[in-house]
């Protein structure tokens, strides 16, 4: 799913995303001559399951999110897939901008994000 949002060029930070962001647990990834990365087994925090972190973070009960037995419904499963990929178009923004703030973004060549409007 990220692949498939590296090619847009208008993006929207919501609360959302940065909420989820504020949360992501940073380590160092120690492969060539290393880098800071967001650990990919449990980005924002102490589950094994995404899904169950976004939804603590974002304040969503399960009976919104998941069955009786605590599986994913499939069209809130898919929503936070498509979240949790738009937090790393949300990382390279805040990155590239120095802003950490909801807003509307536009980028222009490879990488160069600016706010709308500015």
């Amino acid at each position: 799913m990220f692949d498939e949002l590296q090619s847009v060029t208008d993006f929207t930070v919501t609360e959302e995303h940065l909420k989820l962001l504020r949360r992501a647990q940073v380590d160092w990834n120690d492969c060539e001559f290393g880098a800071p990365a967001i650990d990919g087994k449990r980005p924002y925090g102490q589950y094994s399951y995404v899904i169950a972190d976004m939804a603590e973070i974002l304040g969503i009960p399960d009976e919104q999110w998941s069955d009786s037995e605590g599986e994913p419904l499939p069209d809130a499963e898919e929503a936070f897939m498509k979240l949790h990929a738009e937090t790393g178009i949300v990382l390279q923004i805040a990155l590239t901008t120095g802003e950490f703030r909801a807003g509307r973004y536009l980028r222009e060549g490879y990488g160069h994000w600016r706010r709308a409007g500015a």
